[in-house]
């Protein structure tokens, strides 16, 4: 007696772990014919339907498939914030950094230039700032007169040095493009093509470039006007960037988040596509012939056929008609009492011998053909159900 008690225990506790790893590995209980075992482990969990997920397979499918698109277009839009981000900050910063290599080179090259500019006479206090005077610049060759702008000493000596400079040929594109080249790399700038520009307009007139801009596809450009105090001297600066150059300045984290969620997420859907795929072999599915496919069984209930690759099985007019009702109920359940009106609604009293007598004779007739389909009924329930 203590050896059975103990032996029911441990088949108990057997029957429970199946049931966990099957309900893991995501096997279905079609394959267990052992009716026995179906019973107690559904007995055990007290759950009548072991597939909830099955019954939401189309929503699942469209779950997934709206979360990969809403990922796929959170970062395209994150992406396109932080691209229109990277060239703002691109255009933005190249006009300071062309001023700033201009300056450089203008103070590196005055350095050794021995150029008198008294401070006093430019004071930035004075009350005619903003007006313009009349000057005179003389050279060797050439006197003439000109309007000035009177601007704060700073400014004044600035345009004063480009003028000796470019008049006396010291003014050169490669040398500011050299330093603009230096100050952008800092900045994380690098440019695929870039070209600066020298022009004056005046009393020498000069377009000289460094870099060159026949072949260059021009993705930004600006300029610095009217530097010079009698010429008109303007820097020019063309930018030619890469999709590389925007990408370094780009915030990737977001985006590197998102793109393992995609990858993801779209792993686990083409794996739920090819797992559908799979199941869809094995649905119960009625044909536009009349006729229902039952995995990879056809029936056709006017010839009370089933037909497989194999063979062939015709059943009795009580049993194709009752396989008939548990395909044309939902989710192909039928009620206990439904069954015994159909059948046998005049001897009612015997009615529910007949019927399990008749569900019977029907599990054997679907195993007879291969089908791995079993009627299947919970102890207490009211209905049966073709799983």
């Amino acid at each position: 007696m203590y050896i059975q008690q103990k032996t029911s225990k441990i088949i108990s506790i057997s029957h429970s772990l199946c049931f966990i790893f099957y309900n893991f590995a995501n096997i279905d209980f079609k394959t267990i014919n052992n009716k026995k075992i179906s019973s107690h482990l559904r007995h055990i969990f007290k759950t009548p339907d072991y597939r909830p997920i099955m019954k939401y397979k189309k929503h699942i499918t469209k779950a997934l498939a709206g979360l990969f698109l809403s990922i796929t277009i959170a970062e395209l839009i994150i992406f396109w914030v932080h691209y229109e981000e990277a060239k703002y900050y691109i255009h933005h910063e190249i006009r300071p950094l062309l001023e700033e290599a201009m300056r450089k080179d203008i103070s590196e090259k005055m350095k050794k230039e021995y150029f008198y500019f008294p401070q006093h006479e430019n004071d930035p206090k004075k009350k005619n700032l903003g007006k313009y005077e009349k000057r005179t610049y003389i050279s060797q060759d050439t006197t003439f007169t000109y309007q000035s702008k009177i601007v704060d000493w700073e400014t004044a000596l600035l345009r004063s040095s480009h003028c000796y400079l470019q008049v006396t040929n010291k003014l050169h594109p490669q040398d500011v493009k050299v330093i603009f080249d230096s100050l952008a790399t800092r900045k994380k700038i690098i440019a695929t093509k870039s070209a600066i520009g020298i022009i004056s307009t005046f009393y020498k007139e000069q377009n000289e470039w460094a870099g060159d801009t026949t072949s260059m596809s021009i993705d930004y450009r600006t300029s610095i006007d009217k530097l010079g105090d009698f010429e008109n001297i303007s820097y020019l600066v063309y930018l030619d960037y890469s999709f590389g150059t925007i990408w370094k300045l780009m915030p990737k984290i977001a985006l590197y988040i998102l793109l393992l969620l995609q990858v993801l997420c779209g792993i686990t859907l083409i794996g739920w596509l090819i797992k559908r795929a799979k199941e869809r072999r094995k649905e119960i599915v009625k044909l536009k012939n009349g006729n229902y496919k039952i995995d990879s069984i056809i029936f056709n209930p006017d010839t009370m056929k089933l037909t497989n690759e194999e063979k062939e099985l015709v059943l009795p007019a009580q049993q194709n008609q009752l396989l008939l009702l548990f395909l044309q109920s939902e989710d192909h359940k039928v009620s206990k009492d439904t069954i015994m009106d159909t059948f046998w609604a005049k001897n009612y009293s015997d009615s529910r011998t007949k019927m399990t007598t008749a569900i019977d004779r029907l599990r054997t007739s679907l195993k007879g053909i291969g089908s791995e389909r079993i009627i299947y009924t919970q102890k207490g329930s009211d209905y049966y159900e073709l799983i």
